[in-house]
């Protein structure tokens, strides 16, 4: 796991979920929200983050299908690791395998498109 690509990807779930996140609970912020009663956050929103997390997105976006879901279901669904897995229809083992692999093309994504904006 890339730390700095794990970070941006909470922070892209936190965007995807309008600023609700249940760390730890094993439910999506969604799903807590909705549990609880609440609505979508009437706070304010960062535009540096906005930013950063309508890049993630298109990372993610790019992805190919079975990274994707990976990356979906790791981030944005509720459940235990082993349910993750099944969801995902492959073993813990190769869900973290491929949850690896589209950290790195993230990774590559996003340093492809700041190399972009940086020649603009």
């Amino acid at each position: 796991m890339i730390q700095d690509i794990n970070d941006k990807l909470v922070r892209w779930a936190d965007w995807q979920a309008n600023g609700h996140r249940a760390i730890g609970l094993g439910y999506s912020p969604c799903t807590l929200s909705r549990m609880m009663g609440g609505s979508r956050s009437t706070l304010p929103t960062d535009p540096i983050l906005d930013i950063e997390s309508i890049n993630t997105d298109r990372a993610v976006s790019d992805l190919p299908g079975e990274l994707k879901e990976v990356v979906v279901v790791y981030y944005l669904k509720p459940g235990t690791q082993t349910q993750k897995a099944r969801d995902c229809h492959c073993s813990r083992r190769t869900f973290y395998v491929r949850l690896d692999n589209a950290h790195m093309r993230i990774a590559q994504f996003l340093d492809a498109l700041r190399e972009c904006q940086f020649r603009s």
